[in-house]
């Protein structure tokens, strides 16, 4: 009978004593912001930018395999709240397997997307590639141009900070592995405005 009052004891300090259920803890995730479905498609927000009336959103939509990603952005104006466009990016090569939209920027009547490409849907094998891609803010004229690094991989966290625009470059703060190492390390890079 010690036994158990000791067992019972271990237990009650261990669980609490609410019916012996263990305590767990949640833990806030760190992306997407937002998660909703579309008939067969789920979208995740990863970003919500406000610039004077306007908001941009960008994310990810999760098509009817389960498996792809896409990215989107939508351009909303908060004055009339009503939306103003809503895109989905294509891949830049056919052969890549997902893309993902994170940052968004505007800047002189344009607006900058930040999109992260997944070129293969083995991880281990996947590089993730950088591109910036220009709308103006009716969303036409598309234009986008890839980050030029040396990196075997590279990815752009979340953080607003990672992705800034002014009068003349586009400045990304990001991380990169190279293919023989798992060391991961910080980078910045510019590109020129376009």
């Amino acid at each position: 009978m010690k036994r158990f009052k000791k067992l019972f004891v271990g237990l009650v300090l261990v669980f609490g004593f609410n019916g012996c259920e263990a305590k767990t803890q949640t833990l806030p995730p760190k992306a997407p912001l937002d998660v909703s479905r579309l008939g067969n498609v789920y979208e995740s927000v990863y970003n919500k930018y406000s610039f004077g009336s306007l908001n941009c959103i960008v994310g990810k939509k999760i098509l009817d395999d389960g498996i792809s990603e896409r990215a989107f952005i939508k351009v909303v104006d908060k004055s009339i709240a009503i939306k103003n466009w809503n895109k989905e990016l294509d891949l830049p090569e056919s052969y890549f397997f997902q893309n993902r939209a994170t940052h968004c920027a505007f800047f002189d009547d344009n607006i900058y997307v930040l999109e992260q490409v997944d070129t293969q849907s083995s991880q281990s094998l996947s590089q993730t590639l950088l591109y910036v891609c220009k709308f103006n803010k009716n969303g036409e004229n598309k234009m986008c141009k890839i980050v030029e690094n040396n990196f075997y991989t590279s990815w752009v966290e979340l953080e607003k900070k990672n992705f800034n625009v002014s009068n003349d470059s586009i400045e990304i703060h990001g991380k990169f592995k190279n293919r023989n190492s798992d060391n991961i390390e910080d980078f910045d890079t510019k590109m020129k405005l376009f």
